[in-house]
C-alpha cells in the first residue's frame, strides 16, 4: 500500500523546518512521501507523527528518534529497523513484521502491536504501558505480555 500523506500540519512543518529539526536525509524523506517505501533509508528523528504508513516497506531504516506517535504502521515492515528511542506513542502496528527492530527506549505506551512479529526484536527499556500485545509473536522473555485487551 502506498504512502497516502500526512496531516497538513505535519507536512508544513516538515517543509519548512526539515534541515533544522531532525537528521534524515532530505533524497530518503521524498522518496517515502512520494512511494510510501524506504528500504535502508536515514529517517533519524523524522517528524512522521499521525503518518499513514500502512503497508509500507521500511527494512533496515534509521527511525532512531522519530516521531511516530498515533502513526498508522499496519502491516508494515519495519524489519531490521532501528527505532530507538523513537516515539511510537498510540500508533497502530496491527500485523507490522518488527522481526529483529531495534525498540530500545523507544515509546510505546498505548501501541497497538495486535499480530505484530517482534521476533528477536530489542525491547528494552521501551515504555510498554498500555501496549495491546494480543496474537503478538514476542521473542520469549516477553511472553508475558502477549496479553488481550
Amino acid at each position: 500500500m502506498k504512502f497516502q500523506g500526512i496531516t497538513a500540519i505535519t507536512l508544513l512543518a516538515t517543509v519548512g523546518f526539515s534541515s533544522v529539526v531532525y537528521a534524515a536525509s532530505s533524497e530518503h524523506f521524498q522518496t517515502l512521501q512520494q512511494t510510501g517505501d524506504c528500504i535502508r533509508c536515514d529517517l533519524r528523528g523524522a517528524p512522521l507523527s499521525q503518518a499513514n504508513l500502512s503497508g509500507a516497506n521500511l527494512k533496515g531504516t534509521q527511525l532512531s528518534s522519530a516521531s511516530l506517535k498515533k502513526a498508522q504502521l499496519t502491516n508494515a515492515n519495519l524489519s531490521g529497523a532501528n527505532l530507538k528511542g523513537a516515539d511510537l506513542e498510540n500508533a497502530d502496528l496491527r500485523g507490522a513484521n518488527l522481526k529483529g527492530a531495534n525498540l530500545e527506549l523507544a515509546n510505546l505506551s498505548g501501541a497497538n502491536l495486535e499480530g505484530a512479529n517482534l521476533q528477536g526484536a530489542k525491547l528494552e527499556g521501551a515504555l510498554i504501558n498500555g501496549v495491546n500485545f494480543c496474537r503478538a509473536n514476542v521473542p520469549e522473555r516477553y511472553h508475558s505480555l502477549r496479553s488481550c485487551r
